[in-house]
């Protein structure tokens, strides 16, 4: 095989692997539409994700005291997913859930009351309603 028969093999090579990968590189993670937290607590507690033993979290958003909050385009995070809430860089609690437990409850996540408890042991109290 010639060099120059071997170049036009490695462009048309390059351009069939682009045309393959390119798109999951172009457009990034894949997302769930919507999830929605529901926070009885007295707390705004911040919403991290992660895969199970994933190093990094991936923030989602705020779920507000006493109210249902919804996420959109939330980064998917595969077969299971780990949700942690805080307050004030204080751990209330992290939830394990897996794909599909997320799908028959629709997306949506209810924040056990028990989480204030970390918060309180913490001395952290609840700001004033809004």
């Amino acid at each position: 095989m010639t060099i120059k028969r071997f170049l036009i093999a490695l462009v048309v090579l390059g351009v069939v692997a682009l045309a393959i990968v390119g798109p999951s590189v172009i457009h990034g993670p894949s997302h769930v539409a919507s999830v929605t937290f529901v926070n009885p607590t007295p707390y705004d507690l911040d919403v991290d994700a992660a895969r199970v033993g994933g190093a990094s979290w991936v923030g989602i958003g705020t779920a507000h005291a006493g109210a249902t909050n919804i996420a959109e385009e939330v980064v998917d995070l595969g077969d299971t997913w780990v949700l942690r809430f805080s307050y004030g860089g204080q751990v209330a609690g992290e939830l394990h859930r897996t794909r599909p437990e997320l799908v028959e409850a629709g997306w949506r996540v209810e924040i056990p009351p028990e989480f204030v408890h970390p918060l309180e042991a913490a001395g952290i109290t609840p700001p004033p309603p809004h």
